[in-house]
């Protein structure tokens, strides 16, 4: 458990890194000149560099959910495809199936016969 517990401690950290760099980007995207007086107190400080990065985060959340929506549905899409492309290969294995079934039965049928013609030749008096 101590193994899987550390791997995913691992991806979240990675994770919540690729974000914070996410962000961090748009910020400078939305502030190509840098962080200005955004809270209007008369000083740029702490405050307006995170009120950018609320903003920055908020506008990266937006861009990752419409991505994983638009990957969802592309997804589904292929699901439903695929879907019917394994459909109809079990149908036509099915079809084959039957086809080799009937056909081994018929040649049984045959031998049946062939046999039973035989046995009774060889049995008649």
């Amino acid at each position: 458990m101590g193994f899987w517990k550390k791997l995913f401690g691992f991806g979240a950290a990675a994770g919540g890194a690729a974000a914070a760099v996410k962000v961090a980007e748009k910020v400078k995207e939305n502030n190509p000149e840098g962080v200005g007086d955004v809270n209007e107190d008369g000083k740029v400080d702490y405050k307006d560099y995170v009120e950018e990065a609320k903003k920055a985060a908020g506008e990266v959340y937006e861009e990752v959910a419409d991505k994983a929506k638009e990957v969802g549905a592309d997804a589904v899409e292929m699901a439903k495809t695929k879907g019917d492309e394994l459909r109809e290969k079990i149908q036509s294995a099915m079809a084959k199936t039957e086809g080799a079934a009937e056909g081994a039965a018929e040649q049984m049928a045959e031998a049946a016969a062939d046999v039973s013609e035989t046995v009774t030749e060889g049995t008649e008096v």
